[in-house]
């Protein structure tokens, strides 16, 4: 069972690749749920970093660096919208906005969830930078929850988008209700 007082953010990054030391988180998707997975609010956005991705030259031109292009091919997101994006210190503040929000009073934090966590609380900490600290906002320990959906027998179902950071969240969430409501035993209402 879990506590009562326990809030979660489902969490989802599109980047320019998957090494946090060289890449950059390009798209965020959240989604606040209570301790039952019921949806409290979201949040999307995209994320500019220009000089990061882009070759030398004008940034009109748009050309990708060729090492960002397999990570381009998945999400294809595209390039004039990322350099019109709000920059990292606006979606971070959001971000901080929205966990003041929804967390429960007496515990501070909310929870992250991912299907991938190390791979989201690394791009997390480079969104952030020095603005503020992972760690304010998030529980120290997020949930890796693929292992126990697995376990579960739970299929993640298939989104009908393309492969964007917020359709992974709505994906994983539905996913996470499923496992609510069919697998797991419950007491007095709570899963």
């Amino acid at each position: 069972m879990i506590k009562d007082n326990i809030v979660f953010c489902i969490c989802d990054f599109e980047t320019t690749g998957l090494d946090p030391v060289k890449d950059f988180p390009i798209e965020i998707g959240c989604i606040f749920t209570d301790n039952k997975f019921n949806e409290l609010g979201r949040y999307e956005s995209l994320i500019s970093w220009p000089s990061a991705w882009l070759t030398e030259g004008p940034p009109k031109d748009g050309v990708i660096k060729p090492e960002h292009l397999p990570a381009y091919q998945v999400h294809g997101i595209p390039i004039q919208e990322v350099l019109n994006a709000p920059g990292s210190h606006e979606v971070t503040q959001k971000i901080a906005e929205l966990v003041a929000q929804y967390k429960p009073k007496q515990y501070g934090k909310a929870i992250l969830l991912s299907d991938n966590i190390r791979f989201e609380w690394q791009f997390m900490q480079e969104l952030f930078g020095e603005n503020l600290k992972v760690e304010q906002l998030f529980h120290y320990a997020g949930w890796d929850v693929n292992l126990a959906l697995e376990l579960a027998g739970v299929d993640r179902p298939k989104v009908n988008k393309a492969h964007r950071a917020l359709a992974d969240c709505e994906g994983l969430l539905a996913a996470l209700q499923e496992y609510r409501d069919t697998r797991v035993i419950t007491k007095k209402g709570s899963v």
